[in-house]
């Protein structure tokens, strides 16, 4: 009786992450501008409205490259810009840009210099 109910619950658990996958299918793609929403990721408190360019996309997850740092997010953490190719490629070499001034600031007495 309790294997059965044990191989129930297993069998449940395994169609309702079934379901769950594929209702939300993967919608964006590498090289895509999306904004950050931040639902429920401590790690991106303050980002939101930060746009950037999706680097990497896993089965649940992207990695998305902003002019400061690169975050690792769920699927819900991000909406799409949906920019044409060619704008895309703009806002990601304009994003190399930002990258590379932002490495370029030094502080002095507390004072930013570019």
């Amino acid at each position: 009786m309790k294997i059965s109910l044990l191989l129930k619950t297993s069998l449940k658990g395994f169609a309702n992450e079934r379901k769950y996958q594929t209702l939300i299918a993967n919608p964006y793609r590498e090289g895509e501008i999306c904004i950050l929403i931040p639902k429920d990721n401590p790690e991106l408190r303050g980002k939101s409205g930060c746009w950037g360019a999706v680097t990497h996309v896993g089965e649940y997850s992207y990695t998305i490259e902003t002019w400061e740092a690169e975050y690792i997010v769920k699927i819900e953490d991000l909406l799409s810009l949906e920019l044409s190719d060619d704008n895309c490629k703009f806002m990601r070499e304009l994003l190399g840009r930002m990258r590379r001034q932002g490495r370029r600031v030094i502080t002095v007495n507390n004072k930013y210099i570019l």
